[in-house]
């Protein structure tokens, strides 16, 4: 999995906008 993550498709992506986060926060 790449580590790009893009915050509007997040925003738009409210649903499985906490397992994005989740994985920003590992990567971080």
């Amino acid at each position: 999995m790449a580590c790009q993550f893009h915050p509007e498709l997040i925003t738009r992506l409210e649903s499985p906008s906490k397992l994005f986060v989740g994985l920003v926060k590992a990567c971080l």
